[in-house]
């Protein structure tokens, strides 16, 4: 990519575009980080979609452009409202992470029904599961993270352990550890690059395989 050069006056790009006014970054809490650019350009096909934008500030990013909107013309040259999706860095990391378990009571047995003694409640549990939203150059194969056995870079507190499984007897075992869950790649028009969104699941390692454990029934 080429530099961008701010020049004062009126001085037209030859060579790169000439930057406008400051980058405007939107970094929401969730979801994908968008840069706003205005750029004055040599010629209109000086930028296209799928071009890689630099994340602007000291620690930079790596944006993907989605948008180029014309807004005016400067000594015959376009100037245009450019908007790039990606991920800027923060704390030396190019990447968004986010974290979420669910725990959601899903029936009420009373006596009578299978309960002797008193009355269970069924729990159907959502494992933590942990979330990365980073930023490919080019496609990257779902195979090498659905289904394989490794920790996230963040973990939230949880153990940094793969899943892993040890058998206690022919019905019965003990599971517990990391395992990619699911990929998303998003590929951007004009380009392979590819906005990727991966998912882990943390499995707690629950000692109630025959599914009774401490009174509760767990699916």
């Amino acid at each position: 990519m080429a530099a961008i050069t701010t020049i004062l006056g009126n001085r037209p790009p030859v060579f790169g575009p000439v930057l406008i006014g400051v980058p405007k970054l939107e970094r929401p809490a969730s979801g994908w980080d968008i840069l706003k650019e205005t750029l004055w350009l040599p010629h209109y096909f000086w930028l296209n979609k799928g071009d890689v934008r630099d994340g602007p500030g000291p620690e930079g990013g790596t944006f993907i452009v989605q948008d180029i909107n014309p807004v005016d013309w400067k000594a015959g040259r376009p100037i245009v409202e450019v908007i790039s999706y990606g991920c800027a860095m923060q704390d030396g990391k190019e990447a968004k992470w986010e974290s979420n378990a669910s725990l959601g009571e899903d029936l009420s047995l009373a006596n009578g029904e299978g309960v002797t003694g008193g009355s269970a409640t069924i729990w159907r549990l959502g494992y933590p599961r942990v979330t990365k939203l980073w930023v490919s150059l080019t496609p990257q194969a779902l195979g090498d993270h659905v289904g394989v056995h490794y920790a996230p870079e963040e973990t939230f507190g949880l153990p940094a352990t793969p899943w892993s499984i040890s058998w206690v007897s022919a019905d019965n075992w003990n599971a517990s550890g990391w395992v990619g869950e699911s990929r998303n790649p998003q590929r951007l028009p004009g380009c392979r690059a590819e906005l990727i969104t991966d998912t882990w699941l943390y499995d707690l390692g629950y000692a109630d395989r025959d599914g009774v454990a401490n009174g509760v029934i767990y699916l």
